[in-house]
């Protein structure tokens, strides 16, 4: 799944989040993100925060090479000599996506999901 246009911050489970609508471009999130779905996330700011089993929004790690931002499950959280990493994957996958994905590319981590 890919997040269309950033919104400002919305106030819930109090603290500042940002919201956005979903644009469809696959299947590998369905059912709990869907075109038009709305999620509130939060900027990721520390490694510590980003736990297996959470939806993370990353920059690039699309199928078609771009620098889009793409929401997918974190399936892994480790380190290796270049330092931290997670593997993600779309929940109706049956393979981990391509790379580690480096916290520089861990653009924010979904608090909430809003039908």
């Amino acid at each position: 799944m890919e997040a269309e246009g950033f919104s400002p911050l919305t106030w819930a489970f109090g603290r500042w989040l940002h919201a956005t609508v979903l644009r469809d471009s696959g299947t590998s999130m369905r059912p709990i993100l869907e075109s038009g779905t709305i999620i509130l996330y939060e900027p990721a700011t520390r490694e510590s925060d980003v736990h297996v089993g959470q939806i993370i929004l990353r920059r690039g790690g699309n199928p078609f090479g771009d620098s889009k931002v793409t929401a997918h499950m974190v399936y892994e959280v480790s380190r290796d000599e270049r330092g931290w990493y997670v593997l993600t994957r779309g929940i109706n996958n049956r393979w981990v996506d391509d790379g580690r994905v480096r916290f520089s590319d861990v653009f924010a981590i979904v608090r909430a999901v809003l039908y």
